[in-house]
């Protein structure tokens, strides 16, 4: 019989329904934290919560959601005495005991002070106050950093910026922002500096995993279906994107174009080609290779493009294709073989000079991405010739934990 673990000043929310025959609920815990995470007529609301519904769904299983505060969730799971809690950042401390998801949310996360501070961009770590058990707070102290203070929630946090009783606040800036305005503080009154981008994830129990062993596969392949927490890269992010990507291509158009002009035209029947497409999904839903994949990875342009991938710190994914939309090179497989459907394609195929995705998870890198895909051009022709597809890591490429090293 499952043992029944006392919790203090929780709210169980019973989001599925259980029958007789089904399997035992799934025991999780959460924390409140508005605006993804919001209690509403003693329901668990918002966009995370309607994520884990959707893949509990698919997964066809039970569950039942406790709340509790953050610090308390991640003791229950080190003491297998929960089955799983969420959001979490990934934590090495957690992975003694627990097998993380792969993420549910990407936060972006900032410095805010008052407009009238005169803080020094770099703010010394003693000076910033985080909310007490968040993901914030354990983030710092991971980095053996001692804060100014840290308080309850991110609504008292924002008084006490407001009140000037701490100099700097570290958080969420959706969760951060949200707070601010029931308190009174505005948008115009902050400023902010930009630390990270984050993900958060769901941790379940090693001894869970023991007795359930494909559910973090299955978990994670549910989740890929139901995954709708996108979020757009700012203005000036992907003006540095463009820029970066524009610059690689300049540097390599020779290669690039040498690539193309040696592995362009297949000719091969549409036929053929949309069964090779099709074959493509297949293995990479199995985690296998076709026999064509495998020769895109060795030949000399996926070599050429895996040069480039190594020279320069941020990228995660490159891949070309011929004018038809079709991979010719890439330094590794990528989910489909066709891109003549994907919006990328079909925007260059329109004349669009780039085209930005909005920050992705990749499955295969294990990392938050943008893409952005340039066109390659015939100089005499003018017309399109193929795409240069870059994934760009976002958290290596824009993250400022320098300073970190701030005394």
């Amino acid at each position: 019989m499952r043992r029944i673990v006392p919790i203090l000043a929780v709210i169980v929310v019973f989001v599925t329904m259980v029958h007789a025959n089904e399997p035992t609920p799934v025991m999780l815990q959460t924390h409140l934290q508005p605006p993804y995470q919001v209690m509403d007529s003693s329901v668990l609301r918002g966009r995370t919560p309607q994520m884990v519904q959707c893949v509990f769904d698919r997964l066809k299983r039970p569950y039942v959601i406790a709340i509790a505060p953050r610090k308390r969730n991640r003791e229950l799971i080190k003491q297998n005495r929960i089955d799983g809690f969420f959001l979490s950042i990934p934590d090495a401390d957690l992975d003694e005991t627990s097998i993380p998801t792969e993420p549910l949310a990407l936060e972006r996360w900032k410095v805010f002070r008052l407009k009238a501070s005169q803080a020094s961009d770099l703010l010394p770590l003693d000076q910033i106050g985080a909310v007490l058990g968040a993901n914030e707070e354990v983030w710092l102290k991971r980095h053996g950093r001692h804060l100014q203070a840290t308080i309850p929630n991110v609504k008292s946090l924002a008084k006490l910026l407001a009140k000037g009783r701490v100099s700097a606040a570290l958080s969420d800036e959706e969760v951060f922002l949200n707070a601010s305005r029931a308190t009174g503080l505005e948008e115009d009154d902050l400023e902010s500096i930009f630390v990270r981008y984050v993900p958060l994830v769901a941790y379940f129990s090693k001894t869970f995993i023991k007795n359930n062993p494909d559910f973090i596969s299955q978990f994670n392949k549910a989740l890929a279906m139901c995954a709708r927490d996108t979020r757009a890269a700012t203005q000036s992010e992907r003006q540095k994107l463009l820029e970066m990507a524009q610059s690689i291509l300049m540097q390599y158009q020779n290669g690039i174009g040498s690539v193309e002009k040696t592995l362009q035209g297949r000719r091969l029947s549409k036929k053929t080609l949309r069964q090779a497409d099709a074959d493509w999904k297949e293995a990479m839903a199995h985690d296998r290779q076709t026999e064509l994949m495998s020769d895109i990875l060795v030949n000399k342009g996926s070599e050429f493009l895996r040069k480039i991938l190594e020279s320069h710190q941020g990228i995660n994914e490159i891949f070309l294709t011929d004018k038809e939309g079709y991979n010719i090179a890439m330094n590794a497989p990528t989910s489909d073989y066709w891109q003549g459907d994907e919006h990328a394609f079909m925007a260059l195929s329109s004349g669009q000079a780039s085209y930005m995705s909005q920050i992705l998870f990749d499955h295969s890198a294990h990392a938050f991405q943008v893409q952005v895909s340039l066109p390659i051009t015939n100089e005499k022709t003018s017309q399109l010739d193929g795409m240069l597809t870059i994934g760009f890591d976002v958290d290596k490429v824009f993250s400022k934990i320098d300073f970190l090293s701030n005394p």
